[in-house]
């Protein structure tokens, strides 16, 4: 058996994913896996033969290592440099030994990370057009001096969003981008222009291991075309606060009638996701929108709300409305009526979406 891990939604949704999977089905039989974030955004029940799950690329990849005989990586990257670094990186994590290919399907390179893979297979990939290429050299990613810990994030291209644990940091303003860790703490990003609200969120976040953060960039996040059909949703209870940080969206949704999102890019990445389950938003927002999302969709009945601050007044709704909490019981339109109520003085005006 033979695993497939498609990253993200560019990866699967184009014609090269279709004919990697026609092509390798002929040698084998195959599993096809999306894992993260986009295995939620991907919502299409004709792929009924696409295993979705929610942990990182390199966890998926080592559990499949002690029950198939060779793994492919396919990226859809902005670059075949940016695409190479990626699967550098979940192979050397997912730690294991069986054969393993890229194929970066922007450019049908084909990189062998780990030798001895089928020959038939071999051939059926480079008679679809992937080109075998030699594997990249990049510079090292990780090393430690003086106390300090270093990490680079590699194909790094200026004017890219810089994201930390799906939370928008800054944009990137030079092709060398290197995050400084003392005591456990990011102290300092050099080669980012770092935003207001992304330094205040620098400072939250606390002790972390800078070999497991979620780090990535990206010039925009848009639907790719052939995006799935919508799928509706059942009639769900309760409502999901979520401020400016999109990935844990879903840790927390479930079955929910609506979510309220803090943020102006959180807003359109929620918005979008949500538009798949007809699920509506309120987003409380000021206008800083990074454009990291392009062409967003919104359910019925999403509203959006512009405030002076969408941090202070977001503060004030989760303390007043949420009561600290991440969910509340209480219907979309109870919570909609008491965000109405405590912000007479902060909203600057309702927009509906």
């Amino acid at each position: 058996m033979i695993a497939i891990l498609f990253h993200g939604i560019g990866a699967l949704n184009n014609s090269c994913a279709q004919k990697v999977i026609e092509s390798v089905k002929k040698v084998d039989n195959i599993r096809c896996i999306v894992p993260g974030m986009s295995s939620k955004t991907v919502v299409d029940s004709k792929a009924n033969y696409i295993e979705f799950y929610d942990k990182p690329a390199s966890s998926c990849l080592s559990g499949l290592s002690q029950i198939v005989r060779s793994v492919i990586i396919v990226t859809y990257s902005k670059s075949e440099d940016s695409g190479m670094a990626y699967g550098k990186i979940v192979i050397e994590r997912a730690g294991i030994n069986i054969p393993a290919i890229q194929l970066e399907c922007s450019n049908w390179a084909l990189a062998e990370w780990i030798p001895g893979n089928n020959s038939d297979l071999m051939r059926v990939l480079e008679g679809l057009g992937f080109r075998k290429i030699s594997l990249p050299q990049f510079k090292k990613s990780i090393w430690y001096k003086d106390d300090k810990s270093f990490r680079r994030l590699q194909a790094a291209t200026v004017d890219d969003f810089l994201l930390i644990e799906g939370r928008i940091i800054g944009r990137v303003i030079d092709k060398e981008v290197i995050l400084i860790c003392e005591n456990e703490c990011l102290v300092e990003i050099k080669g980012i222009n770092v935003k207001k609200s992304g330094l205040e969120y620098l400072k939250k976040i606390g002790k972390i291991d800078i070999n497991r953060l979620e780090i990535h960039s990206t010039p925009s996040i848009s639907p790719t075309k052939g995006f799935p059909e919508i799928k509706h949703s059942t009639a769900g209870s309760g409502v999901v606060f979520v401020d400016h940080n999109a990935k844990h969206i879903y840790d927390l949704s479930g079955d929910i009638e609506g979510v309220v999102a803090v943020g102006d890019d959180t807003m359109d990445i929620i918005g979008e996701i949500m538009s798949q389950f007809q699920i509506p938003i309120i987003g409380i927002v000021d206008g800083d929108k990074d454009g990291l999302f392009k062409n967003v969709r919104f359910a019925n009945d999403s509203i959006k709300i512009m405030t002076e601050s969408d941090d202070e007044f977001g503060e004030k709704v989760s303390a007043e409305v949420f009561c600290g909490e991440q969910r509340s019981d209480r219907s979309f339109r109870d919570i909609y009526a008491a965000i109405l109520a405590i912000g007479k003085d902060k909203i600057i005006s309702v927009i509906n979406l």
